[in-house]
């Protein structure tokens, strides 16, 4: 994924729109490509607008899984990394301290407590995609963890909880819960790069179109005119 932050993707827009107001008032202009003719170069930028309109609807989608997640698996009172301290004082409180149960239970916890989790920005580039992949195979080993131990419990065929929250069945709704916010952030991120990969070809696109358009102004009007100098410092 090519790197273009979101302030490039905004200056080069406006400097694309400025040289449409310039062209509109130029009396003759008739390059030969339909792209970029005044009609044909405002559907272009129209094109580009709409593309860019869809990435920011994208990165807010994204942004929004990512806090859904986050506080699934660690900041919200029922959220996995919470649940923790809990469910190891549930079978302690059951079985003691020295039995298999409780062994068995501590482990587990102990391999998720030792998940690193990797702070990522929400609004990810393509200088962050080490970081990214980490975070994501973070969050899957700890949820990986959390299955095998809600799996411990039920088959512990004695276990049980006043709380409901740490009762087994309701745990397992949990886990599907939180396996599908990890999932979604996956997708919205995925649909992140597409959207964003798009409007890159766009904006590639449109370099070709701006230099086609002042090669034409030069051309056509000549080095030294007004129509071409005026716009002889825009580039996208």
């Amino acid at each position: 994924m090519t790197s273009l932050s979101e302030k490039s993707f905004g200056a080069r827009f406006l400097q694309a729109q400025n040289l449409l107001n310039s062209i509109e008032g130029f009396s003759g202009y008739d390059p030969p490509g339909q792209t970029e003719s005044v009609n044909g170069f405002a559907a272009f930028l129209q094109a580009i607008d709409q593309c860019n309109i869809k990435k920011s609807e994208c990165m807010q989608q994204y942004k929004a899984a990512v806090r859904a997640r986050q506080l699934a698996f660690r900041e919200d009172d029922i959220s996995i990394m919470k649940l923790l301290p809990r469910i190891k004082a549930a079978i302690l409180a059951q079985y003691g301290r020295n039995s298999q149960q409780f062994k068995a239970v501590s482990s587990i916890i102990a391999q998720m407590r030792a998940v690193k989790f990797v702070p990522v920005s929400a609004a990810p580039n393509s200088s962050q995609e080490k970081s990214i992949s980490q975070s994501q195979q973070s969050y899957g080993s700890l949820l990986g963890y959390f299955k095998d131990l809600v799996g411990a419990l039920g088959q512990m065929s004695d276990y049980t909880s006043s709380n409901v929250a740490l009762q087994t069945p309701n745990l397992l709704a949990f886990i599907a819960t939180v396996d599908a916010l990890n999932t979604a952030v996956t997708q919205k991120l995925q649909a992140l790069r597409e959207q964003r990969q798009q409007c890159l070809v766009y904006y590639d696109d449109l370099t070709t179109s701006v230099q086609k358009v002042k090669a034409y102004l030069r051309a056509h009007y000549g080095p030294k005119s007004y129509e071409y100098q005026s716009i002889q410092g825009i580039g996208v």
